[in-house]
This record gives C-alpha cells, structure tokens and sequence, in this order.
C-alpha cells in the first residue's frame, strides 16, 4: 500500500501547506476542528504532532483514528445544542480553530451565498464562544467577493489573511481565511 493510498483525502495536503507556511499548528495546542469529514485535516493533524488535544465535529461519521488526543463529535454545527456538547467533551477553550466545511453548491450565486454567510456566521460564533484571547482561526470559503464582508465580520481578530494554495487548482474559488490573534 502506497502512502497517498492512505491518506483519508487530498485536503491533507491542503492543511499541510497552510501549516508550513503560517506554523499553524504547534505542540500543546488544544484544537477544534469543524466539518471534519472524511478525515484528511484530522490524519495531518494527528500523524505530525503528538502533544495536543483534538476535537472534531462532523454530520458524517469518519472512520475512528487510534489516538488518545482525538475525540470525535458525531453533530452538526447549527444544532442548537452543539455548544452544549462540545462544552461536555472539552472544559477548556481552544487554541484553534479549523474548519474545512463546505455549504453544497446549488449554482445558484444567491443562493450560496446566503448559505456561505450562514455557515460562515456559525464558525464566528463557535469561535466568540471557544476560542481564547490570543487564538487563531482557519477557514475555507468557495466564493469569491466576500473578503470585504469577512473582514468586517472578523474585525475582533487582529490579523485576517486571504490564502491561495499553489496545491489548488488554479480556476478554483477555494480560499482559505487566517484569522489571528483573537482580541476579545
């Protein structure tokens, strides 16, 4: 078995860049993933640091990782009560915060928009309720136009980066947005 044959999706590569661009990750850190399936960001994670805490919330179940820092929420994250339930899982906030969701594309710009909003909306939230003063942020957003809205939305972070992944295909609207240094 080759090693790209087990690697759980190519979104592995995705965080893997990011990471050693900006060191996002560091030992000790306790960290939130939201929207964790199939698993790729989680087995990054998980294969390349040891002395850490990681949370991960998804709808879809993923297939279990032998780890004794992992702990995986089966829940989606607009459920009124996924605030409660990560808080039983994890008394402590987070360093990070990850998110590799994705809305499903209907095609129809207004549309997803509203619903990238939403999603969007959410992760800002979770991340106001669990993030510490200082924490940092990653998420991915498909469509272009935005930045501007973003960057009101995360003014409590001191830092927002835009990130392009040379990994990407280059007609993709995938970008990943850093958001650093919470202030609050």
């Amino acid at each position: 078995m080759t090693y790209l044959s087990r690697l759980r999706s190519i979104s592995f590569f995705k965080l893997k860049e990011i990471d050693l661009r900006f060191n996002l990750i560091k030992d000790l850190d306790t960290i939130l993933e939201i929207g964790c399936f199939p698993g790729g960001w989680t087995q990054y994670i998980l294969s390349n640091y040891k002395d850490l805490k990681l949370i991960s919330i998804d709808k879809k179940q993923i297939n279990s990782f032998r780890s004794n820092d992992f702990y995986f929420i089966k829940g989606d994250i607009f459920d009124a009560n996924i605030i409660s339930i990560i808080r039983k899982v994890v008394k402590s906030n987070f360093n990070l915060i990850i998110s590799d969701a994705c809305i499903n594309i209907s095609g129809i710009n207004a549309v997803d928009t509203i619903n990238y909003i939403l999603l969007i909306k959410r992760i800002l939230l979770i991340s106001k309720v669990f993030l510490i003063k200082g924490g940092n942020l990653l998420f991915k957003i498909m469509l272009g136009g935005l930045e501007y809205k973003i960057k009101q939305m995360f003014r409590p972070f001191l830092k927002i980066d835009f990130i392009r992944l040379a990994c990407t295909k280059n007609r993709s609207s995938e970008v990943f947005v850093y958001c650093r240094f919470l202030r609050f």
